[in-house]
């Protein structure tokens, strides 16, 4: 059972109550901000034109509660080396669209099949400035896990921590770090000893906000 505000909920509720949430007008920035390090751009600089993503965030249930899964970046790769991220990509000229684009990428990342994931629904782009890329972001449930497999390639780790855990006051905390010479006010989920923080954090703040409405919904 997973506990929002005031009320208990199932799973399968919790996942419902999530499914019409995504089909109402979304927080968006307001919920993104809430986790964004400062400063930050927001938006590219005008006349640019980013690069198109897709990313997915995996909802599962686990004894009783739902888990997310994340994954630990490779070292290798040129772009947020080393960081916790939603499994995700680039969308390549093969790509009907950026629903397939995740799908995709997490088959590739992680070995999780397209066809064990309902798609739920898409959260607020957003633009992340190293890579240059506007992030288009969907959830999705996978009703019953099969084992995973991170590619060495692009994943050093796979991450399947439970929802609830990221609804308690304490999970979010703040940090000043210098990054490439800029001194940065860096809020971040605190879980064990895992630091979600950035463009991965903003995305999730989003849907932990969905998720706390859902909570305080009329039964």
């Amino acid at each position: 059972m997973e506990k929002v505000g005031a009320r208990t909920h199932t799973p399968q509720q919790l996942i419902e109550g999530l499914s019409r949430q995504l089909e109402a007008p979304l927080p968006g920035l307001s919920a993104q901000r809430r986790m964004a390090p400062y400063p930050r751009r927001l938006q590219p600089e005008p006349g640019t034109q980013p690069r198109h993503s897709a990313v997915l965030i995996p909802l599962y249930p686990a004894e009783g509660h739902i888990h997310v899964i994340f994954t630990v970046r490779a070292a290798t790769l040129n772009h947020h080396s080393s960081e916790i991220s939603f499994p995700g990509g680039t969308r390549e000229a093969s790509d009907p669209t950026l629903e397939n684009t995740a799908l995709r990428e997490v088959a590739e990342e992680i070995a999780l099949p397209p066809a064990h994931v309902t798609l739920l629904g898409a959260l607020t782009p957003l633009y992340i400035p190293p890579s240059h890329n506007l992030v288009q972001p969907f959830v999705g449930w996978i009703a019953a896990p099969s084992p995973l497999h991170a590619n060495p390639a692009e994943v050093a780790a796979i991450l399947q921590l439970p929802l609830a855990r990221f609804l308690e006051p304490e999970a979010v905390q703040h940090r000043t770090w210098l990054w490439k010479g800029e001194r940065l006010q860096v809020p971040c989920y605190q879980i064990d000893t895992h630091c979600i923080w950035g463009a991965t954090a903003m995305i999730f703040s989003e849907l932990l906000t969905l998720i706390s409405r859902n909570g305080t919904e009329s039964a």
